[in-house]
């Protein structure tokens, strides 16, 4: 029975109506942390700088039908670059308050005034791109479907409704979450029902290290992002002292640095036969980095950090 359903919701995910692929913002990247760790990646997919200006960022609270808060954008995003919005609360308060390193790693920043910011959001929660009038770019979530309770889930329940009852896993609480490369466009129709897992892939909750950059299938020059047969780890990151250690599960070649706008900012071979390396990152300056680490098999595997 499980398997019919996931079957016929993948079929009614495939025909919900997409904007036209690689040509419109999308969401890329969700985070729903502890306290008020939350933030929104939007994704410019297109080969140009494009424009904020215009779109709004809403939230229609437990999957209700009407606008609890609204943000509006303004920024123009790079060429297949990337926009980050998190919740602007920094003092604490009844409500929590956000990290501050996540806080520094945003673009724009809500009201940090419960209420009035968007980013004050749950797992529960339908969180929209749209633009004026209404137009909706893209929406996380199912507005006007009855309250899902915990969140959205990897499948529906029986009825094609929301609920805890069923032992079904809720992605989009505590969980970070990502979209996958081989999403081009945002759902500009409402998802009845809102599926997480095919579209999104799900990180541990406060993993931050993957914001400020996206990989998609529209930029050309996109490297891969995952080779199932190595693994690399780093530490610390955030890097907090100018060192980072990678470790690999293999003998690492080379490692290469680069920075959201795509500039190799470093470039490094190991000398060794070893799977770990030790770099010395005084020359960047603060921000998010893409690190490409290619092993002695010319395998690659990319991965995001922070430097503080």
């Amino acid at each position: 029975m499980k398997r019919t359903l996931l079957i016929v919701s993948a079929l009614l995910m495939a025909m919900f109506a997409n904007a036209q692929s690689c040509t419109e913002f999308f969401f890329s990247e969700y985070v729903e942390g502890t306290s008020q760790n939350k933030a929104m990646e939007i994704y410019n997919p297109t080969a140009a700088p494009k424009n904020l200006s215009g779109y709004f960022l809403n939230r229609y609270s437990n999957g209700g039908s009407t606008v609890a808060e609204s943000l509006a954008l303004s920024g123009i995003v790079p060429a297949y670059g990337t926009w980050v919005v998190t919740n602007g609360q920094l003092d604490s308060n009844s409500y929590g308050f956000i990290d501050s390193v996540l806080y520094n790693m945003g673009n724009q920043h809500g009201s940090g005034v419960h209420g009035t910011d968007p980013l004050y959001y749950n797992g529960n929660d339908a969180i929209t791109l749209e633009m004026t009038g209404g137009v909706i770019v893209d929406v996380f979530g199912h507005v006007g479907a009855p309250d899902p309770g915990s969140g959205w889930y990897d499948q529906p329940g029986p009825n094609g409704d929301y609920t805890t009852t069923y032992d079904y896993l809720a992605w989009s609480v505590n969980h970070t979450l990502i979209r996958k490369p081989t999403v081009l466009a945002g759902i500009t129709t409402n998802p009845t029902p809102f599926i997480v897992n095919l579209e999104w892939d799900s990180l541990p909750e406060n993993t931050w290290s993957h914001l400020g950059s996206h990989t998609c299938n529209c930029n050309p020059n996109a490297v891969k992002q995952y080779d199932n047969n190595h693994q690399v780890y780093f530490f610390p990151n955030p890097v907090i002292n100018k060192e980072l250690t990678i470790k690999g599960n293999a003998v690492i070649g080379s490692v290469e640095i680069y920075n959201v706008i795509g500039d190799r900012v470093l470039s490094r071979k190991n000398t060794g036969t070893r799977a770990d390396m030790i770099l010395r990152l005084d020359a960047l300056t603060p921000g998010v980095y893409v690190v490409k680490t290619t092993f002695s098999d010319n395998s690659l595997v990319t991965r995001k950090i922070v430097v503080e």
